[in-house]
């Protein structure tokens, strides 16, 4: 086998796998937020459909919930939970388009 001098140089890869390369929480969350502030900037139709499906989910929640009234009876408490349950649904099925 014909060696040169960057052969060398090359160490080989049981050496290299058996460092560990442990990053700090805030180097992840920093490379991490990076590559999604990216891959949004590249789809700029999706942050606005994102946008208009927020505002729009706000809207309606925020009026039904403007409707459920100020009363303090069972049935008002039922009907909030029963709105916040459909807000944490839909907070929860956004991610995934």
């Amino acid at each position: 086998m014909h060696t040169t001098e960057s052969d060398k140089s090359l160490k080989p890869i049981e050496e290299i796998a058996e460092k560990e390369f442990n990053p700090s929480f805030c180097y992840t969350f920093l490379i991490l937020f990076l590559r999604s502030w990216r891959n949004m900037m590249r789809n700029a139709s999706m942050v606005r459909i994102k946008l208009i499906t927020t505002i729009a989910i706000i809207f309606v929640m925020s009026i039904t919930f403007w409707m459920i009234g100020t009363e303090e009876d069972k049935t008002s408490v039922q009907d909030r939970q029963g709105l916040f349950f459909f807000y944490l649904l839909a907070i929860t099925f956004s991610a995934t388009y």
